[in-house]
């Protein structure tokens, strides 16, 4: 062997050796990152869990509160009712699609909740729309960090069997 096919040999195994040790590097971190992202995403799930209770637990609320109301009502009346609380619902549910809280809040004070049955069950439907509104932001967000983690992972499998 020459001197060049020496320094040639020396250069590769000297950059497969630093090859290998960004390759090694570079596992350890996606190690600790997946495992750190696995503890993140039970968290996130625990507080979807905790805000599918509340979704619920106010819906029991507005379902109480309107069964009683509605047992005092003639039938004419009853259609009314349940035609405005669906109408105001659905105006509920497009002010918080289209960042419009203000008017939700509005409502609210305009109705003086403590007085009437019917502000008492269109403050548990902007707090429903609400309670509903965070809950599909959790998940998005729950659904956007787990498919990073699954694109680490797969990068991290990559990585072993390179070695292989």
């Amino acid at each position: 062997m020459n001197f060049k096919q020496i320094f040639i040999l020396l250069f590769f195994l000297g950059h497969s050796s630093i090859y290998c040790n960004i390759t090694e590097t570079r596992k350890q971190e996606l190690n600790i990152e997946i495992s750190s992202r696995w503890l993140n995403l039970s968290t996130m799930g625990d507080e979807i869990a905790k805000q599918e209770k509340i979704v619920d637990s106010i819906l029991a609320d507005a379902i109480i509160i309107g069964k009683k109301y509605a047992s005092s009502l003639s039938e004419k009346e009853r259609k009314q009712y349940a035609e405005e609380l669906i109408a105001f619902g659905q105006q509920s549910k497009e002010a918080f699609d289209s960042s419009d809280c203000n008017l939700l809040f509005q409502q609210i004070l305009n109705d003086n909740v403590n007085k009437s049955p019917m502000a008492r069950m269109k403050f548990a439907i902007i707090r429903r729309t609400i309670a509903v509104g965070i809950l599909m932001v959790l998940q998005e967000t729950f659904k956007e960090y787990l498919n990073e983690t699954l694109k680490l992972m797969s990068e991290l499998k990559q990585l072993e069997k390179m070695k292989l």
